[in-house]
């Protein structure tokens, strides 16, 4: 039986269940080049208003490219110094638990979504909102699922594009930092959000 217990948790479930499946698909990617590694960074410092010196700890950490978004996103979701996500995260916490200690709750991710057919041609929406509700088996998140919630919302908000089309490049095979150096190229095929 689902221990979803509302809406909201519903369609973060929904979501989750759409990168996981782009998880398994992973592993394509083109290497990026410095340049584009550097504009990953300063797209995050502009979104999430970090100082040089936050981003140069955030490198100097060395989390992962697709996880520093995810530091910057619960620092401020907690209202704390990012650096103190990131000792977190060195010392071995799990996603979840820094989550739990600094008391941010999965609202924090959410992020609107269209129709998946967008995603999944072809596949019935119904049966993927039922796949969703049998894999959901709690209301948490996985450490992934944050990983990927929190780079979805970045992307889609900072580019201002369909967080669908996100998804679907994430289920080609692209790493969250292969969308953004693609997104960000001058004549990116990206889906815009209508006003």
């Amino acid at each position: 039986m689902s221990r979803i217990r509302s809406p909201r948790e519903a369609e973060l479930a929904f979501l989750a269940l759409l990168l996981r499946s782009a998880d398994v698909r992973l592993g394509s990617h083109n290497p990026l080049e410095d340049e584009e590694i550097r504009h990953f960074y300063q797209a995050i410092g502009k979104y999430y208003r970090a100082s040089e010196d936050e981003l140069s700890e955030a490198r100097a950490s060395g989390c992962p490219l697709d996880e520093v978004a995810v530091v910057f996103h619960i620092a401020r979701s907690a209202a704390v110094e990012a650096g103190l996500v990131a000792r977190l995260r060195r010392e071995g916490l799990r996603w979840t638990n820094i989550l739990e200690d600094l008391h941010v709750s999965h609202n924090a991710f959410y992020v609107p979504v269209g129709s998946p057919t967008t995603v999944f041609p072809g596949r019935p929406y119904e049966d993927l909102w039922d796949e969703a509700r049998r894999a959901w088996s709690d209301p948490g998140l996985s450490d992934a699922d944050i990983v990927n919630l929190v780079n979805l919302k970045f992307i889609s908000e900072y580019y201002r594009c369909r967080a669908e089309h996100v998804v679907a490049l994430r289920s080609a095979g692209w790493s969250f930092a292969g969308i953004h150096a693609d997104l960000g190229r001058p004549g990116s095929t990206r889906e815009k959000k209508s006003r």
